[in-house]
């Protein structure tokens, strides 16, 4: 505790005794509320009153980095829909990060459509060849057929 005292080289007098009493009382005062208002944050914790951001006891668990970029993320969405709920106009930056995110977006979505779209010409061709290499594989049976069935039919014996 702190106690005042007068400056040195006055005599004390009944004020000066009443500013001493009034800041001890003070800091009672101050110590008494600190002391409550501990013990109430004390009792909340354990009752789970606390709420997440108030309670540091969660400060040390490891986030995974997906979860902290999802966190970012939406708390990024929410700051966009406050500053445009607000009528505050977006800055230049902002629109400029949202109009590359929806470029970047646009061209994978092309991409994939392409990409997709070779796949089944290429799927398309390679079906065309195994008809064809079957078509050829059927005439060349049907023409040994017919020339078995002429040689049997010039020579029947053999």
């Amino acid at each position: 505790m702190v106690v005042v005292t007068g400056v040195e080289g006055q005599a004390e007098t009944s004020s000066g005794q009443d500013d001493s009493t009034d800041v001890l009382l003070a800091l009672q005062k101050y110590q008494v509320r600190r002391k409550q208002i501990e013990e109430e944050e004390v009792r909340r914790r354990r009752e789970g009153l606390l709420s997440d951001e108030e309670d540091t006891s969660m400060d040390d668990v490891f986030i995974p980095a997906r979860l902290r970029k999802k966190e970012k993320m939406h708390r990024r969405a929410l700051l966009k829909q406050v500053l445009h709920a607000k009528g505050g106009a977006p800055d230049v930056d902002t629109e400029k990060e949202d109009l590359e995110f929806l470029e970047r977006k646009r061209r994978k979505k092309e991409e994939e459509r392409k990409a997709e779209e070779a796949k089944k010409s290429l799927l398309e061709k390679h079906n065309e060849l195994l008809e064809a290499e079957i078509g050829d594989r059927d005439s060349e049976k049907r023409k040994r057929e017919e020339e078995q069935k002429l040689l049997e039919s010039v020579a029947p014996g053999t």
